[in-house]
């Protein structure tokens, strides 16, 4: 399921998906819908997992994927720099995923972050997740300083936990940091 990325930030908590995917080039704005996500109240005592795109075992996620949570709520598996993977890797991934989707609830989440600048649903694996229904996929776009400034201060606001967002335009970082 495709959503804005207003939307997400809005409705994070309502969001009843067990797959997420961030993509676009505003890596300031995947950095905060990463920790939006990671602070939802429903996912507190959940086991963060972090993986890389580059070195990424297909094996490892989904030996985790079908290993019942002894010592937490459950686990949020974070695959960073997904547009790094292999075409055999995105191939074993997409079987995972979709045993994954078919048998597990709400207690394992899979959180893919792409460094790629622009959608592309030719790649098998976005292709997958923005067709399906029980994945999450938002882009998040480059943009104008006003947008920056006006997401910031919104964000900064409906952020609970901080209120130390900076309302001044030198706080707002463009591009990759």
């Amino acid at each position: 399921m495709k959503l804005a990325f207003k939307d997400f930030f809005l409705k994070a908590d309502q969001i009843k998906t067990p797959v997420y995917f961030f993509t676009g080039p505003n890596d300031f704005l995947k950095l905060r819908a990463k920790e939006r996500l990671l602070s939802r109240p429903d996912f507190a005592g959940f086991s963060k997992i972090r993986m890389e795109g580059a070195g990424f075992d297909v094996q490892s996620l989904w030996e985790g994927l079908n290993t019942s949570d002894l010592f937490s709520n459950g686990e949020i598996y974070i695959v960073e720099k997904t547009d790094r993977l292999n075409a055999a890797s995105k191939r074993s991934l997409l079987e995972v995923l979709d045993d994954f989707e078919e048998k597990e609830g709400i207690s394992k989440i899979i959180v893919f972050i792409s460094e790629s600048d622009r959608q592309d649903i030719t790649d098998p694996l976005e292709g997958h997740l923005l067709a399906n229904q029980n994945a999450c996929h938002i882009f998040f776009p480059a943009l104008t300083e006003a947008e920056a400034l006006s997401w910031a201060i919104c964000l900064g606001q409906s952020d609970k936990k901080s209120h130390s967002l900076s309302r001044g335009p030198a706080s707002i970082q463009f591009g990759r940091f």
